[in-house]
């Protein structure tokens, strides 16, 4: 079948089921245990680089910790395989970052990913002291949620633009079920 042209809706299905190859499920089964790896290892990757670099942007290194966190969000339905061992592993000559480095990373992410609710743009809207609290460890991550679902409460109509944003964006934040936020 020649696609040079636009298609009619009976060679929509044909072409549908062209596009996916035979085998994909079993490529898939087969590769996405490396991909998920390697993925969380640029994800710190990124992260660590970010939190060194002195003209770093403050919004920037957010949105990096909530990737980070989507990262091991998606490992840990992929494996069982610790994050921290699987960068480590696969950067056994690393000596600039420390497995505590690492898990703090971590624990930011998912700080920086609570805050952040039903879209990562919320992180452009929130002030210096956003960052105060999620770097303060004796803030519960219990108690940043209720600030986020407090600020949500506030801001209905900034946080229902910000969702819409994403939403026009292609996030799939919602689809895949990492959060389960009203709109």
């Amino acid at each position: 079948m020649s696609i040079k042209k636009d298609l009619i809706p009976v060679q929509i299905r044909r072409v549908a089921s062209n596009l996916i190859e035979d085998n994909a499920l079993t490529y898939f089964l087969e590769n996405s245990s490396t991909s998920v790896d390697e993925s969380v290892v640029a994800a710190f990757d990124i992260v660590h680089s970010l939190t060194q670099s002195k003209d770093r942007k403050r919004l920037t290194l957010s949105f990096a910790y909530v990737h980070l966190n989507r990262a091991i969000n998606t490992l840990d339905a992929a494996a069982d395989a610790a994050y921290t061992d699987i960068y480590l592993n696969t950067k056994p000559n690393s000596s600039d970052i420390s497995s505590r480095q690492l898990t703090e990373y971590v624990r930011r992410g998912q700080r920086w990913f609570t805050l952040a609710g039903p879209s990562p743009f919320l992180l452009s809207v929130y002030s210096r002291l956003a960052e105060t609290i999620v770097f303060n460890n004796s803030i519960k991550l219990a108690n940043l949620q209720a600030l986020a679902e407090t600020v949500q409460a506030i801001y209905p109509e900034l946080v229902h633009a910000l969702v819409t944003f994403d939403d026009s964006r292609g996030s799939d934040m919602h689809l895949r079920g990492e959060v389960s936020w009203p709109t």
